[in-house]
């Protein structure tokens, strides 16, 4: 896919843009809440939200020759790939332990995501991605746990298979989180 980049320096309003080309994208979690719930959708929708460089995160402006006190990055996707490849990054680095968790929030997975948007002419244009694999990490901590996959043989296929080493099982319907517990 391919997605345009655009960063404005809040101090002297200088826009730099810049194309960026991806076979995949990282999604990441608002919060490290454990109760709280996700859809896969908004994941992705938030990655196209804008970002705010300030404080310790502040964006060094060529204009300006110094680091912006506020600078706005957004990410407007031009073309989505054929195939998406998601990553929902479940582990962080705790600064206060000096260790990697993982967000152990739920995400709901749907067959089908919607990415439907507006274009550059205003309409909207109909972007639908079906789910036909995922791969999914049973365990509480980085070091420890069992990655298996939920696929299905083609996209069009409706039966799901279930691989883990060396059991395969059919599944009556997708619920990958089934096997988490």
């Amino acid at each position: 896919g391919e997605m345009i980049s655009h960063i404005t320096c809040q101090d002297c309003k200088t826009k730099y843009k810049k194309t960026e080309h991806f076979l995949d994208l990282s999604l990441n979690f608002e919060s490290r809440d454990a109760n709280a719930s996700y859809d896969l959708d908004k994941l992705v929708n938030k990655n196209f939200e804008p970002i705010e460089f300030k404080d310790d995160n502040q964006y060094f402006c060529e204009n300006c020759q110094k680091l912006s006190s506020c600078a706005i990055k957004t990410h407007i996707p031009t073309r989505l790939p054929p195939v998406l490849i998601l990553t929902i990054n479940r582990f962080y680095f705790d600064t206060k332990t000096f260790q990697r968790v993982k967000v152990l929030s739920h995400v709901n997975v749907t067959e089908e995501l919607d990415l439907t948007q507006e274009n550059e002419l205003g309409l909207q244009e109909e972007i639908k991605y079906d789910l036909y694999a995922i791969i999914v990490h049973r365990g509480m901590t980085l070091d420890y746990g069992h990655y298996y996959t939920a696929a299905k043989e083609n996209a069009n296929d409706p039966n799901w298979i279930l691989f883990d080493d060396s059991t395969t099982m059919n599944l009556e319907k997708l619920d990958p989180f089934e096997y988490v517990k």
